[in-house]
């Protein structure tokens, strides 16, 4: 939220809606408040009313250059590695305990890949709650898949294509911000974290409160549990961590410039 915040003060900033702090502005535009105008006029280029083609060519400051380069291999980056996360594992369960045993003398694996695509797939026909199931998997599905393309898509027309009409110029900024922002892969990469770290836990909890009897004698007699659930992360994880590095930068300068 502090980040939003701050990105959506800088955006209106130059825009020129409203004043932003004095710190913000003496930190990123040496000036103070009561300059305003003159600062906007002689450092900061008109983003909304583009003398070039597309913003990509726009005059962008000091650091053009360094902001072209920047964009352009995030634009090119996004895609490549939100491409392999699709098609990647993000992680790997292991099913371990007297379980885990039983498995494998029936020939059963014992791991079990885990795919982004899953997520959506894979809900419905594994609950008995077909409704609700149905609505969690096409929410995933948009936040986790859609969304994220879509949000490519509208800061790649943003940046690439030549766009002169005011009103469309400043609905896409908005639907670019929108899309961001119900982008939940940040929280994918959280609730896979926490899955490596508290999964264990899910597993002794199920067995343990259905069969708690069984489960109490393995332990006493065999020196053992029941169900021990672990997981590795594969290379759909790292490629996600991947995805979301990309995107933090290419997000921020749109929000700046646009």
């Amino acid at each position: 939220k502090l980040a939003s915040h701050f990105l959506m003060t800088m955006h209106n900033f130059r825009l020129g809606r409203g004043k932003p702090s004095m710190l913000l502005v003496r930190q990123f535009f040496g000036a103070d408040a009561s300059s305003h105008d003159s600062v906007d006029a002689r450092l900061r280029p008109d983003s909304l009313l583009r003398s070039r083609p597309s913003l990509i060519r726009q005059p962008l400051g000091t650091y053009s250059k360094w902001v072209r380069g920047t964009v352009m291999l995030c634009l090119l980056a996004v895609p490549t590695f939100f491409a392999g996360l699709i098609t990647s594992p993000l992680l790997v369960t292991h099913y371990e305990g007297l379980v885990g045993q039983v498995m494998g003398d029936f020939d059963v694996s014992q791991n079990s890949h885990v795919y982004l695509t899953d997520l959506a797939t894979k809900l419905v026909p594994n609950t008995d709650t077909k409704g609700i199931a149905a609505f969690m998997a096409v929410s995933m599905a948009l936040i986790m898949i859609v969304f994220p393309i879509l949000n490519w898509i509208v800061v790649c027309v943003l940046w690439l294509v030549p766009i002169k009409n005011n009103r469309t110029l400043v609905h896409l900024a908005a639907l670019a911000r929108i899309l961001y922002g119900w982008n939940a892969l940040d929280a994918l990469f959280f609730a896979l974290f926490v899955t490596k770290l508290e999964l264990h836990l899910v597993g002794n909890w199920i067995l343990n409160d259905r069969v708690p009897e069984v489960c109490g004698a393995v332990s006493t007699n065999l020196g053992e549990e029941c169900l021990e659930l672990s997981v590795s992360y594969l290379t759909g994880f790292w490629l996600l961590i991947a995805t979301l590095v990309a995107f933090i930068p290419l997000m921020i300068l749109t929000f700046f410039y646009e």
